[in-house]
C-alpha cells in the first residue's frame, strides 16, 4: 500500500511564526496532523523539511536540532501505524489513523487491558488464522473504531447494561440505522465471545439481550427473470459496460459471490460445471452449467487475464459503480420503497431499482429465480453454499409471495 507524508508550514496571523504540519495521504486517507512545533519562516528547509541547521527559532530561542528531533519522531510514529495497519491488510479512515498514531506517540496505552487493545489482538489472531475475507476485516476494524471514539480507555469488565445502552444511544447520534446498530451489536457479541473464550473475561450477560430497536423487513432486491432477458440481451455501446454485464449476469446463473467470480480460474472450470472453494466460508462448491452460464465463459475462454482467470473481473466498487450505469441503460427503474428506522423515527426513500443494484444483487436474483421456478430450497443451498435454512428464509418469501401473485391470476379468468 502506497502512502505519502509531508510536512509542510503555516503562517500564524501575525505572520512572524509558522505552525510546522504533517499531511499524510494513503489511498482514499487524508489527515492533517499538529506538530506543535513552531518555525521562523526564513529558517525552515521547504525541500529538506526541517528546520535549517544552527538556526534557532522563537523568544526561546529554540534550537533547529531540537525541533528536528521531534519531527524525526513524528515521522517514526507515523511510519508504526502504516505498519500496524498494513500488517492487518486494512487502509483506515481518519479516526482509526487517529486513535493508533496517539498509541504510538505514547498518550493512549496499547496495554492488553482495554476493549481496544483487546480488540486489537482479536483482529490480528483472526486475520493469520481465520483468513477473514477483506470487508469482514474492514467491517471488524470499522466497528472497532467506533467502540474506541465512543469510549477509547473503556475495560471489558466494563460492559454492563448502561454500557450498551449507551453505545446504543452514540450509534443512533453518528447516523447509524437500527439495523445497523444490531448488526454492530451482534459483532461485539461475537468479539466479547472471543475474549470470554480465550479467559480474558467472564461474557457479560447484557450483551445476551437484543436491543428493543425496531427494525424494517429487509428488501431483498434482485432482477426478475424478465429484468435478467433484458440485461443479458443489451447491446450496450461500451465494451467495458459489455464487461461487467457479462460479470454480473454469470453470477445471476451461478449464485457467485464478486469474490469468488474475481477468483474462478480457467483450471476450475470443467465441461458441466464450475468447481470453487468460497473465499467467505472456504466451503467448495459444485455448481453445474447451464446455457447462459457457458455461454458467457466461451466469450472470453480465447482471451487471457492475469492469474489465469477465466472472466474480465474489475474491482468490487468500480463493478458496483458500473453496475448502476449498465442497469440504467437497460431500463431497470422499477421503483423500490425502502424503509429504514433510526431510534424511534421511520423513514421512507424510493429509489429507480437501478440505483441499488450491487454486486451481490447477481447471488440474490440467482436464488430468488431459482425458487420461484420451482428449485427445492435444498438443491439451492448446495449450489450457493448456504448452511442453514435461516439464511434462506428471506428468499423462500420473495418467492412465495410471488407464487401467490401468480396463482390471482386465475381469479381474473373468465368463467367459460
Amino acid at each position: 500500500m502506497k502512502f505519502t507524508c509531508r510536512f509542510f508550514t503555516e503562517r500564524s496571523r501575525d505572520g512572524r511564526m509558522c505552525r510546522v504540519r504533517y499531511r499524510v495521504r494513503w489511498n482514499c486517507l487524508q489527515v492533517r496532523l499538529d506538530t506543535g512545533q513552531l518555525v521562523e519562516p526564513d529558517k525552515w528547509s521547504a525541500d529538506a523539511q526541517r528546520c535549517k541547521r544552527n538556526s534557532s527559532h522563537g523568544r526561546k530561542r529554540i534550537a533547529a536540532a531540537h525541533i528536528n528531533r521531534e519531527l524525526d519522531a513524528m515521522e517514526s510514529a507515523v511510519q508504526s501505524v502504516f505498519d500496524h495497519f498494513d500488517s492487518l491488510n486494512v487502509i483506515p479512515d481518519v479516526a482509526q489513523f487517529r486513535l493508533q498514531y496517539d498509541v504510538a506517540i505514547g498518550k493512549r496505552t496499547d496495554e492488553v487491558t482495554t476493549i481496544d487493545a483487546y480488540f486489537g489482538k482479536f483482529l490480528e489472531e483472526g486475520i493469520k488464522e481465520s483468513r477473514w475475507a477483506e470487508g469482514t476485516i474492514k467491517k471488524l476494524t470499522t466497528i472497532r473504531g467506533r467502540l474506541s471514539e465512543f469510549s477509547p480507555t473503556a475495560r471489558l469488565s466494563d460492559i454492563d447494561e448502561k454500557f450498551v445502552s449507551d453505545f446504543i444511544t452514540f450509534m443512533l447520534k453518528v447516523g447509524y440505522s437500527n439495523s445497523s446498530v444490531k448488526k454492530n451489536l451482534a459483532v461485539a457479541r461475537w468479539f466479547v465471545k472471543w475474549c470470554s473464550d480465550n479467559g480474558h473475561c467472564e461474557f457479560p450477560q447484557a450483551l445476551n439481550r437484543r436491543p428493543a430497536v425496531r427494525v424494517a423487513r429487509r428488501e431483498v432486491v434482485f432482477l426478475t427473470w424478465e429484468e435478467l432477458m433484458r440485461v443479458y440481451n443489451a447491446e450496450l455501446p461500451q465494451p467495458y459496460q459489455r464487461r461487467v454485464r457479462d460479470v454480473f449476469c454469470f453470477q445471476c446463473f451461478t449464485s457467485l459471490r464478486h469474490s469468488d467470480v474475481a477468483n474462478l480460474k480457467r483450471s476450475a472450470v470443467f465441461s458441466d460445471h464450475i468447481a470453487v472453494t468460497t473465499i467467505k466460508t472456504g466451503d467448495l462448491v459444485h455448481i453445474e452449467l447451464n446455457k447462459y452460464s457457458r455461454a458467457i465463459l466461451d466469450r472470453y475462454k480465447t482471451d487471457k487475464f492475469d492469474r489465469n482467470l477465466a472472466l474480465p473481473v474489475i474491482s468490487g466498487q468500480k463493478m458496483n459503480k458500473y453496475l448502476k450505469e449498465v442497469m440504467r441503460l437497460c431500463g431497470i427503474d422499477t421503483p423500490i420503497t425502502i424503509v429504514t428506522y433510526r431510534g424511534n423515527r421511520r423513514e421512507e426513500k424510493v429509489y429507480p431499482k437501478w440505483q441499488l443494484i450491487t454486486s451481490h444483487c447477481g447471488r440474490r436474483t440467482f436464488i430468488c429465480n431459482a425458487l420461484m421456478l420451482g428449485i427445492p430450497a435444498e438443491i439451492v443451498m448446495k449450489w450457493t453454499g448456504h448452511s442453514s435454512y435461516a439464511s434462506m428464509r428471506p428468499y423462500i418469501a420473495v418467492a412465495d409471495d410471488a407464487k401467490k401473485r401468480a396463482m390471482r391470476l386465475f381469479d381474473k379468468m373468465d368463467v367459460g
